[in-house]
């Protein structure tokens, strides 16, 4: 069983935990509008895993 209670669920693991292992290539600066004074900005990372669905 994992931590969501369901055992059919992967397990979770929080961002915090996982942002500091990411290469420096997965992040990227987004800029989202323009502020008063400046352009506001993050850095970002997205993570996919591709899981392999078989259909009757």
């Amino acid at each position: 069983m994992n931590n969501t209670g369901r055992r059919d669920e992967p397990d979770l693991v929080s961002a915090k935990k996982v942002a500091p292992s990411l290469p420096k290539q997965a992040w990227r600066t987004v800029i989202w509008r323009e502020g008063s004074a400046e352009k506001l900005s993050s850095r970002f990372a997205v993570r996919v895993r591709v899981v392999q669905q078989r259909y009757p």
